[in-house]
C-alpha cells in the first residue's frame, strides 16, 4: 500500500496505476492525470519532467508482469533495480512520517486556537454570570427595601384608618349629642380636613 504524495490518498500499487517521477514522488491516477496534462512538473518539489523517464506510469498490476519485467536482466541491474526499489519505499515511508507529523502540528495548532477560542468564551461567559449576579444582588437589596417600604406604608395607612374611625366615631358622637343631621355652627367648623385631627377623643 502507498500513498499519494499530493492527495495523501491510500491505494494498492498491484491493483490500481501509479505515476512514479524520477524526482521519487509517487501520485494517484487522479491527480496525475490532473496535473501532467498541463505542465510536467512535479507536484510537490516542482522539479521538471520534461525530459525522458521524468514520468514513469506503474502499469505492472500482474505479479508475474513484475517478474517478466525482470527476466533476462543480469543479476547486477536485478540487485540495483532492488535498491532503488528499496530507497524509494524507504523514502516513502520518510515523508510519510513528516505528512503525519505535519498533520499532527496541524492538528495541535487547530486544538490549540479552539482551546483558546473556547476559554476566551468562557472567562466572556464568567464575566457576564458575575455581571448578572451583582445586578441580581442589587435587585434584591431594592426589593428588600421595597419591601420595608411597602410594609411602612401598609402601617401607616393602618395607622391613618384607625384615626379617621375615631374621628368618625367623635363625629357621629357630637352629632348624637346636638341631635340631627346638622351641628351649631361652632362646631361645623371641625369637619374642616385642617381641623379634624386636632380634636380630642372623649
Amino acid at each position: 500500500m502507498m500513498r499519494c504524495n499530493k492527495c495523501w490518498k491510500v491505494f494498492d500499487v498491484n491493483t490500481e496505476t501509479s505515476y512514479i517521477t524520477s524526482c521519487c514522488h509517487i501520485f494517484c491516477e487522479d491527480c496525475a492525470t490532473k496535473q501532467f496534462t498541463k505542465e510536467r512538473v512535479c507536484l510537490v518539489c516542482d522539479t521538471p519532467l520534461t525530459h525522458r523517464g521524468g514520468i514513469s506510469a506503474n502499469v505492472l498490476t500482474m505479479q508475474q508482469d513484475k517478474i517478466v519485467a525482470l527476466c533476462g536482466l543480469p543479476p547486477k541491474d536485478i540487485m540495483k533495480v532492488c535498491h532503488q526499489a528499496l530507497e524509494f519505499w524507504s523514502y516513502q515511508v520518510s515523508i510519510g512520517f513528516e505528512n503525519e507529523k505535519a498533520e499532527i502540528r496541524r492538528g495541535t495548532a487547530k486544538a490549540q486556537q479552539i482551546e483558546k477560542m473556547y476559554n476566551e468564551k468562557l472567562e466572556d461567559a464568567s464575566g457576564k454570570i458575575m455581571q448578572l449576579k451583582r445586578q441580581i444582588e442589587v435587585m434584591r437589596k431594592d426589593g428588600e427595601s421595597d419591601k420595608k417600604e411597602i410594609q411602612d406604608l401598609q402601617e401607616k395607612y393602618s395607622e391613618k384608618s384607625r384615626q379617621k374611625r375615631k374621628l368618625e366615631e367623635l363625629y357621629d358622637q357630637l352629632k348624637m349629642k346636638y341631635g340631627g343631621p346638622g351641628l351649631p355652627r361652632g362646631l361645623g367648623m371641625m369637619r374642616s380636613p385642617s381641623l379634624v385631627p386636632t380634636l380630642t377623643l372623649l
